[in-house]
């Protein structure tokens, strides 16, 4: 099914599992992201919004498809992690709060420190792990895939 929504958004505490700062779910073709209120910063929670639309849109991130005869598969990326970063690092692009990084199936998303707690860090990494070990998100290597998947 093609993702159509990634979505972030602030939940109590008592909306999640005891001990649990995230929670995901992908209800029919959106993926939603419940995430505690007061681990995350307003800020940080608005730029994944922001720059999941344009991944999602743009068809660079997307469900593992079956693809078609002669199709190049997509990219894996193996290894995923969100890193906090020292309060005075500057994103290198004016207005982001803060970057992914990808090189060599390694993506790193990098979070200046008081904007994500180190508790909700270490379960977004979790999370993160158990996705791309069932291989069930994939990157395509250019923009945008092909239109019949």
């Amino acid at each position: 099914m093609r993702l159509s929504a990634v979505r972030w958004v602030f939940v109590t505490n008592d909306d999640l599992e005891p001990g649990r700062l995230v929670r995901v779910t992908e209800p029919g073709s959106e993926m939603l992201w419940e995430v505690c209120e007061g681990e995350m910063s307003p800020e940080a929670l608005e730029e994944l919004n922001a720059k999941h639309i344009l991944l999602v849109n743009s068809g660079v991130w997307s469900r593992e498809p079956d693809v078609p005869a002669g199709q190049d598969r997509p990219s894996r990326v193996i290894e995923g992690s969100y890193v906090i970063v020292p309060g005075e690092w500057t994103p290198p692009l004016k207005g982001e709060l803060f970057i992914t990084h990808e090189e060599d199936g390694i993506a790193t998303m990098m979070i200046p420190e008081g904007h994500l707690s180190e508790a909700l860090r270490v379960q977004l990494n979790e999370v993160l792990k158990r996705f791309l070990a069932r291989g069930a998100w994939v990157r395509w290597a250019e923009f945008g895939r092909p239109e019949d998947i």
